[in-house]
């Protein structure tokens, strides 16, 4: 798809591919899931989902790079694809399905209980709020946690875990109760403590249990070590 286009979904789930020159796109999918892609761009795209699914006309989260540069969605997309290069990928508050591909992707899921992959490369994954899925794919990748409210009780879930990747916590304040900025310590029962615990049943299944916050919080890490449980020097604390 090049130039100014005015796209109608069907009843469908429909996938539009941005192309090379600015698109004016307004997709009706109804109420499906529908995704915009950049797969084919030559250049890392940028990319910023507004509440109705498009990006903000008055340039606040504008697309940019690659075949995104000068596009102009006015919504109807829950899910986004990126291309081969190094993407920036940021949802909405609805349940969005984030793809990376190759390069070395941030994504963002905010709001809503997302599904995100970052494909090849070192990727950085960032749920947000609501009870999320990262996977990274191939490369040494992150899985970030940007507050507290970002870890969800009944679980974010952290999938194909391996040597390399981590799970990073440092830019939680690991006790509000205290003046500054608190760092997370390892092991323990009291505020700002984590610990990983092992399922003996399920060896490649690990729960990081963050304690304090008035409950313990839990992200799940299902990870492809061979039966290793997952150590503090997995952690960035």
């Amino acid at each position: 798809m090049e130039g100014i286009d005015t796209i109608t979904g069907g009843a469908g789930n429909d996938y539009i591919e941005g192309g090379a020159e600015a698109d004016i796109i307004l997709l009706d999918g109804g109420g499906n899931s529908d995704t915009l892609g950049y797969y084919n761009s030559s250049l890392g795209v940028k990319v910023t989902l507004n509440e109705a699914g498009g990006f903000d006309l008055l340039g606040r989260g504008a697309p940019s790079g690659g075949d995104a540069a000068g596009d102009k969605v006015l919504g109807g997309f829950e899910n986004l694809v990126g291309s081969q290069w190094a993407d920036t990928l940021t949802g909405n508050t609805k349940n969005n399905q984030l793809f990376g591909m190759g390069g070395n992707d941030t994504i963002r899921g905010l709001g809503g209980n997302d599904k995100l992959l970052g494909g090849d490369g070192n990727d950085i994954l960032i749920g947000g709020a609501g009870a999320d899925s990262a996977t990274g794919q191939g490369g040494n990748d992150i899985y970030r946690f940007e507050n507290i409210g970002q870890i969800h009780f009944e679980a974010d879930t952290v999938q194909g875990f391996t040597p390399g990747d981590k799970i990073d916590l440092s830019m939680i304040d690991a006790n509000p109760n205290e003046v500054g900025d608190q760092a997370f310590h390892f092991g323990g029962d009291k505020t700002g403590q984590v610990a990983i615990v092992t399922h003996t049943a399920i060896p490649e299944d690990d729960v990081i249990e963050i304690r304090g916050f008035g409950q313990t919080l839990f992200i799940h890490v299902f990870h492809n070590r061979g039966g290793v449980p997952l150590t503090p020097a997995d952690l960035i604390l």
